[in-house]
């Protein structure tokens, strides 16, 4: 009888700890989404805004209430017959607020009936300035997400951007092999063991023409605008969660609208005899962290 008492109430308890670090991962994402969220209804009611209004919105409310987000973006779906309007406002509102260095130019080269290129940008520089400081770092493939040449729907970003599109749903991925498998010869490069970028992920979430009917995937593919962007941390949602329980592991995954499960971060050790639970958070989209507790492991104290 006892020990089953025992046994009781340890898993009481690892049931009080996986709750509260679900809740708190999902406060700490939903966060990040909710500032996402902010810039597509801010691009989708005002197609004016500019890369130096953007900035300034973020340094005035990202830096500290989103420690998560190193960067916001807004890429532009561009129809052939708009690029050259498109190049026109990005030499007169260059990324960053920074004059462009080269000519514009498409990568990959070609015409084609859309383009999605990036419009809008606004990051941490000292972040990024960190990141591409060393220049056989995988972080210097960041610079490819600073050029407005770059057509997302020509990479390996498309499908998630696509099926993102197509559903209303946001997607995420992992920048740093998005990036290789877009760019010919990143493959070669190899992340240093101090590079800043390696667990970086993109949100995004598309942007919608307002007072259009968006409930089928043709609906909402004829009311595209474009997509708004967060470069995301994950490790700002599991690095204070792991500090309060010693020996907690976090296995943080997202369920694309493509159908695929995406593994995002992959935080603490887990051993053999932890015990682990699944749970769905309430974070938007489709989140589900899997999460191992040591059995001697108590309910943690642990805040968003």
């Amino acid at each position: 009888r006892w020990e089953t008492y025992a046994a009781g109430q340890q898993k009481a308890r690892v049931q009080a700890t996986t709750n509260t670090v679900a809740a708190t991962l999902s406060a700490y994402i939903q966060r990040d989404e909710d500032l996402i969220e902010v810039i597509r209804s801010t691009i989708a009611t005002d197609q004016t805004t500019t890369n130096t209004t953007l900035e300034q919105l973020f340094t005035s409310i990202g830096p500290l209430r989103y420690p998560g987000i190193i960067g916001l973006s807004y890429v532009e779906r561009v129809p052939e017959t708009s690029l050259q309007t498109f190049q026109r406002q990005m030499t007169q509102d260059p990324p960053l607020g920074q004059p462009l260095t080269e000519a514009f130019a498409l990568t990959p080269p070609g015409s084609r009936p859309d383009y999605c290129l990036t419009r809008l940008i606004a990051t941490h520089r000292s972040n990024i300035e960190a990141a591409v400081s060393q220049p056989k770092s995988i972080g210097a493939a960041l610079i490819s997400l600073l050029n407005p040449g770059f057509d997302y729907c020509q990479s390996a970003f498309n499908p998630l951007l696509q099926a993102s599109a197509n559903t209303g749903l946001p997607e995420v991925g992992q920048v740093v092999p998005l990036l290789a498998r877009s760019l010919p010869g990143s493959e070669s490069t190899q992340p240093q063991s101090n590079s800043a970028v390696s667990g970086l992920v993109e949100v995004a979430i598309p942007v919608y023409a307002p007072g259009g009917p968006v409930s089928t995937a043709a609906e909402r593919q004829a009311a595209l605008l474009g997509w708004a962007a967060g470069l995301i941390d994950p490790n700002q949602a599991t690095a204070p969660v792991l500090q309060g329980v010693n020996g907690l592991s976090i296995t943080l995954t997202y369920d694309n609208p493509t159908g695929v499960t995406s593994t995002i971060d992959q935080a603490g050790l887990r051993q053999p005899h932890d015990l682990t639970s699944k749970l769905r958070l309430t974070a938007g989209g489709n989140w589900s962290a899997l999460i191992g507790v040591p059995a001697e492991a108590a309910s943690p104290s642990v805040q968003a």
